[in-house]
């Protein structure tokens, strides 16, 4: 594998972020603004997955979609939600958007990907497509940043690692707490977030909390 640590930046690239946003909290709300600040990109894409290959999210593609037009919408780069992988009939695959993409005119978007994701890049159906048709901005998770395994010698990967704080937090953690009434919570979701949750009593939510 051949690696090259960064990424060519382009007024006219595209940044992806994708995840299940199950749901969506302030620590991808970091991620995102420090991935944002790094270059003037032209277009900011939040793109909710339908599921991954290991689990189904717990709240439905439409509640997830409304929840990420409101966790996102105060950041300052205009970014739009793309509702592509939820409308997609299962299952649904990163090389599926790409190619999408290349059709409307995107070319090697960079897709944000937390470093245990990178790690396994390998694994993504088509990954050698999928290196081809994109770059990476890599935040870390855990103590280790890593480079991807099993990839072929003559693969060139265009990565950047990205200066994002640390945020002992995840959505699995975050469930938990809402669904047990852990005032933890609270502090990771933004206002307009957690009223919706609470609204719509997602994830085991009740009055207590």
């Amino acid at each position: 594998m051949e690696g090259s640590k960064g990424l060519d930046f382009s007024p006219d690239d595209t940044l992806i972020f994708g995840g299940s946003f199950d749901p969506p909290h302030l620590g991808h709300l970091a991620i995102l603004s420090a991935a944002c600040a790094l270059y003037p990109w032209k277009r900011v894409l939040v793109i909710p997955n339908r599921s991954s290959l290991d689990k189904e999210p717990i709240a439905s593609a439409e509640h997830r979609l409304r929840l990420c037009e409101l966790a996102f919408k105060n950041l300052d780069t205009p970014i739009a939600i793309d509702s592509r992988e939820l409308l997609r009939a299962p299952p649904t695959y990163t090389i599926d958007t790409l190619l999408e993409l290349k059709a409307e005119g995107i070319h090697r978007p960079c897709l944000i990907l937390g470093s245990d994701t990178f790690k396994g890049l390998s694994s993504f159906k088509d990954h050698e497509k999928v290196i081809a048709l994109a770059r990476f901005l890599v935040f870390k998770r855990g103590t280790e940043v890593e480079t991807p395994t099993g990839l072929s010698a003559n693969i060139r990967l265009q990565f950047e690692m990205m200066p994002t704080p640390h945020l002992a937090i995840s959505s699995t953690q975050l469930r938990e707490w809402l669904a047990t009434s852990n005032g933890e919570a609270r502090k990771w979701l933004s206002n307009e977030v957690y009223f919706y949750l609470k609204n719509h009593k997602l994830y085991g939510m009740n009055e207590s909390l």
